[in-house]
This record gives structure tokens, sequence and C-alpha cells, in this order.
């Protein structure tokens, strides 16, 4: 008699027979494709105001081009990852990039809560970002081969002047 959970007969497993568990491998270089608009509407920040007994919220324009600026750079630097060429094939991909950006330019403000910095990380993993998005979604990024071999060849022995003229 076993005990626990019965095993999962949909589950990828590696070592289980018939099982054609493979890895899409990203290209490590950059991706270069068209990079899509952001679709997700400008952020309208407030400002609390207090008056005596009462409070109030203001629109905040410098805080809202700030955080739209923000948002752009995230996307634009996201666009560059080697993620971005599958993002490129699947459309229906694009709000949870995008709320990803939104959310990391949260968390990069004092405003930021525990909840937030929660659905950082599902987005994160969502969208392919770090080794557990790529294991979710069934992805690397392939190796640096040559980097790799000139890392291997052994740097030639550094011959001091002084045992040259030994030689001679």
């Amino acid at each position: 008699m076993t005990r626990g959970p019965s095993k999962d007969p949909n589950a990828l497993r590696r070592d289980r027979p018939g099982d054609n568990f493979t890895l899409r491998q990203l290209s490590r270089a950059p991706y270069a494709g068209p990079v899509p608009h952001f679709p997700l509407p400008a952020v309208r920040i407030l400002e609390t105001k207090f008056e005596d007994k009462r409070s109030w919220q203001e629109y905040d324009a410098d805080a809202s081009d700030a955080r739209a600026e923000r948002e752009s750079e995230l996307w634009a630097w996201a666009w560059q990852l080697p993620q971005a060429a599958v993002w490129a094939e699947d459309p229906w991909r694009l709000l949870d990039i995008a709320m990803w950006v939104r959310t990391q330019a949260i968390c990069e403000s004092i405003d930021a809560t525990a909840a937030d910095k929660g659905s950082l990380h599902v987005f994160a993993r969502k969208i392919g970002l770090g080794p557990d998005g790529l294991k979710e979604n069934c992805w690397s990024i392939a190796r640096d081969e040559v980097a790799q071999q000139r890392a291997d060849v052994a740097p030639e022995p550094v011959v001091s002047a002084k045992s040259r003229l030994r030689a001679v």
C-alpha cells in the first residue's frame, strides 16, 4: 500500500517513457523584431492632500508622467530579452507582459505593498522571466558555447624577462 497522493497521469516527467518533454531553446541573442505598443492605459497617480480635518486627492501630473516614462523604459528593456521572440509569436501574452511592467514600476515605488510584490513574481513566472519562469514555460536560453570554449582554453604561461635571459 502506497501513501500520499496518487501520481498524476498527465504530469510531465522526464523519467517516464512516452513523455515528449523537450525544452524550447531560445536564442541567447537579444530580440531584434518589432516592439508592440504598450497595451495598458496611462496610470493617473493621485496625491492625497490634507487641510484641517479634511483630506482629498488631486491628480499628480509629474508623478503620472514619471510612471509612464518608467513603464516605457521597462517595456523597451523587456522586448530586448530572448523571451521576446516567443512573446512576438503569442500576442495573447501582451497583457501579462504589460502587467509585469506595470507591477515592476509599482514595486519600485514607496507605495508598493506585499501583494504587489507577490503578484510581480507571478507575472514574471507567467512571461518566462527567471529560472522558474523559464522552467514553467518549458524554455531554456542557449548557452554561449564560444565564450565557454574561450574560458576552457588555458592561458599561456607568463614568462618573465628574467627567466628568458637565463635561457640565453
